[in-house]
């Protein structure tokens, strides 16, 4: 049975889709089954995967899905990924009621780490959770005041953060290499770790 990944946070536009397809290339790079499912009603996981399929193979099947086929469906792979939608809805309700984890990614600003706490506040501690620091300069008093907030609540963090870089933008509608994946490698070297727990 698959360990089901839920990329969520309440907030649109914080990289769930960068953060879900990536996840899955790297994660699939180090030898594990990997399926993503697009739970978020914009579809833009499956398009960009679709888009990728038209050049090469893409390396791990993908769905869309709705609440009922959430609630139904199945998968046989090491690690299940599922992309949500922002706010709160009946697709997010039956994401979190399977997910075994949920990665929260967020910028490391004021406003974006306002919508990090409501997400968290939502959960209710009913899945664990882990917040990925996105588009982080880690030079900035914005992630460190992020990672110290963070910490100081005992919220789970990656270590990686994954900056803001032209390559990830650029991404969309392919199939990274290896080595193109820099950080996103990291972070699953990262999952892969909590799994072996």
């Amino acid at each position: 049975m698959a360990l089901t990944i839920a990329i969520s946070n309440t907030k649109g536009g914080v990289g769930k889709t960068t953060s879900t397809v990536l996840l899955a290339c790297a994660l699939t790079t180090r030898g594990m089954t990997v399926e993503v499912w697009d739970a978020d009603p914009q579809g833009s996981a499956t398009a960009w995967l679709d888009e990728a399929a038209e050049v090469g193979p893409v390396p791990f099947p993908h769905s869309p899905m709705n609440a009922a086929s959430l609630r139904r469906r199945e998968s046989s792979a090491d690690v299940l990924l599922i992309d949500t939608p922002p706010g709160e809805s009946t697709v997010h309700a039956a994401v979190l009621a399977r997910a075994d984890l949920v990665i929260v990614p967020t910028a490391p600003s004021g406003m974006d780490m306002a919508r990090v706490w409501a997400t968290l506040d939502a959960l209710n501690g009913a899945v664990p959770a882990v917040v990925l620091l996105n588009t982080a300069n880690t030079r900035t008093n914005n992630y460190k005041d992020a990672v110290a907030a963070l910490d100081a609540e005992g919220v789970p963090r990656f270590e990686t953060p994954i900056p803001s870089r032209e390559a990830y933008k650029r991404a969309v509608g392919t199939i990274p290499s290896e080595r193109e994946l820099g950080q996103w490698s990291e972070v699953a070297a990262e999952i892969e770790e909590m799994i072996q727990r």
